[in-house]
């Protein structure tokens, strides 16, 4: 460390400016980088939400006759169209009492869970939750 020290000592002026602009430069240039990764990351998952939740909004409203008539195989077929949207990796539909009326995965070893959650959109360890109430006539 002495050894750089005394090197650097040993520079003219006009260097010593020029590795202070540099040094300067590139710390900016990090820090800028990193502001901008976040603000890009935070904003991805705002529209990831935004998304998910609209989707499940048009599902929750497609889905009301099913659920009111018990039609597991119409339950099915709306949750299906799901498929178009690639970030929607599961859903399901549960009637009024909790059980389960209808699913969709888009991989079988995704486990579903055995109650609807809270109403809302948040992100859960990783995974992004969405839950809706189907209410007929909204």
């Amino acid at each position: 460390m002495n050894r750089f020290f005394r090197g650097f000592n040993d520079l003219p002026i006009r260097r010593k400016l020029s590795l202070a602009f540099m040094l300067t430069s590139a710390v900016v240039v990090l820090v800028a980088c990193g502001a901008f990764l976040v603000y890009e990351y935070r904003g991805f998952r705002s529209q990831l939400a935004a998304g998910v939740t609209t989707a499940t909004r048009i599902t929750a409203e497609n889905s009301t006759a099913a659920i009111a008539f018990l039609d597991a195989k119409g339950a099915t077929q709306t949750l299906n169209a799901l498929r178009s949207e690639p970030q929607i990796v599961a859903a399901a539909l549960f009637d009024s009492e909790n059980n389960l009326v209808a699913s969709y995965r888009s991989d079988d070893s995704i486990t579903l869970p055995a109650a609807p959650h809270k109403q809302g959109t948040h992100f859960e360890r990783g995974p992004l939750i969405c839950a809706e109430p189907v209410v007929e006539g909204s």
